[in-house]
Protein backbone atom coordinates (compact mmCIF):
# COMPACT_ATOMS: atom_id res chain seq x y z
CA UNK A 1 0.00 0.00 0.00
CA UNK A 2 1.33 3.40 -0.95
CA UNK A 3 0.72 6.18 1.54
CA UNK A 4 -0.10 9.62 0.19
CA UNK A 5 1.33 12.85 1.56
CA UNK A 6 -1.11 15.55 0.56
CA UNK A 7 -2.46 18.89 1.75
CA UNK A 8 -4.71 17.18 4.29
CA UNK A 9 -1.69 15.41 5.82
CA UNK A 10 0.28 18.63 5.92
CA UNK A 11 -2.56 20.49 7.67
CA UNK A 12 -2.81 17.78 10.32
CA UNK A 13 0.97 17.77 10.82
CA UNK A 14 0.94 21.55 11.21
CA UNK A 15 -1.75 21.17 13.89
CA UNK A 16 0.47 18.73 15.83
CA UNK A 17 3.24 21.33 15.65
CA UNK A 18 0.97 24.28 16.52
CA UNK A 19 -0.30 22.45 19.62
CA UNK A 20 3.26 21.70 20.76
CA UNK A 21 2.99 17.94 20.35
CA UNK A 22 5.94 17.80 17.97
CA UNK A 23 8.61 20.55 17.88
CA UNK A 24 8.71 22.49 14.61
CA UNK A 25 12.38 21.58 14.25
CA UNK A 26 11.25 17.94 13.87
CA UNK A 27 8.38 18.49 11.46
CA UNK A 28 9.17 15.22 9.67
CA UNK A 29 7.99 13.40 12.79
CA UNK A 30 4.69 15.29 12.65
CA UNK A 31 4.38 14.43 8.94
CA UNK A 32 5.03 10.75 9.73
CA UNK A 33 2.13 10.64 12.21
CA UNK A 34 -0.18 12.74 10.03
CA UNK A 35 0.37 10.66 6.89
CA UNK A 36 -0.39 7.46 8.81
CA UNK A 37 -3.50 9.05 10.30
CA UNK A 38 -4.89 10.53 7.07
CA UNK A 39 -4.22 7.28 5.23
CA UNK A 40 -6.31 5.44 7.85
CA UNK A 41 -3.53 3.31 9.33
CA UNK A 42 -4.30 1.54 12.60
CA UNK A 43 -0.84 1.98 14.10
CA UNK A 44 2.63 3.48 13.77
CA UNK A 45 5.69 1.43 14.69
CA UNK A 46 8.70 3.62 15.38
CA UNK A 47 12.11 3.68 17.04
CA UNK A 48 11.74 7.44 17.56
CA UNK A 49 11.47 7.69 21.34
CA UNK A 50 12.22 11.42 21.33
CA UNK A 51 9.08 12.66 19.59
CA UNK A 52 6.83 9.80 18.51
CA UNK A 53 6.88 6.82 20.89
CA UNK A 54 6.24 8.57 24.18
CA UNK A 55 3.18 8.82 26.38
CA UNK A 56 2.67 12.58 25.91
CA UNK A 57 2.71 12.25 22.13
CA UNK A 58 0.41 9.23 22.13
CA UNK A 59 -2.21 10.96 24.27
CA UNK A 60 -2.09 14.31 22.52
CA UNK A 61 -2.16 12.85 19.00
CA UNK A 62 -5.31 10.92 19.91
CA UNK A 63 -6.90 14.13 21.20
CA UNK A 64 -6.07 16.17 18.10
CA UNK A 65 -7.15 13.35 15.80
CA UNK A 66 -10.54 13.09 17.48
CA UNK A 67 -11.02 16.87 17.49
CA UNK A 68 -10.20 17.01 13.78
CA UNK A 69 -12.45 14.10 12.82
CA UNK A 70 -9.88 11.33 12.47
CA UNK A 71 -9.81 8.00 14.23
CA UNK A 72 -7.37 7.19 17.00
CA UNK A 73 -4.02 5.79 15.92
CA UNK A 74 -1.90 3.55 18.12
CA UNK A 75 1.80 4.28 18.44
CA UNK A 76 4.17 1.46 19.41
CA UNK A 77 7.85 0.70 19.63
CA UNK A 78 9.03 -2.40 17.73
CA UNK A 79 9.69 -4.07 21.10
CA UNK A 80 6.03 -3.69 22.10
CA UNK A 81 4.91 -5.33 18.87
CA UNK A 82 7.32 -8.23 19.24
CA UNK A 83 6.25 -8.75 22.87
CA UNK A 84 2.60 -8.84 21.83
CA UNK A 85 3.33 -11.40 19.11
CA UNK A 86 4.95 -13.77 21.63
CA UNK A 87 1.97 -13.85 23.97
Amino acid sequence: MELIFDEESELLAREYIAKGIIPEKYEDDAFHIAVATVNDMDAIISWNFSHIVKLKTKREVVGINILMGYKEIDIYSPMEVVENERT
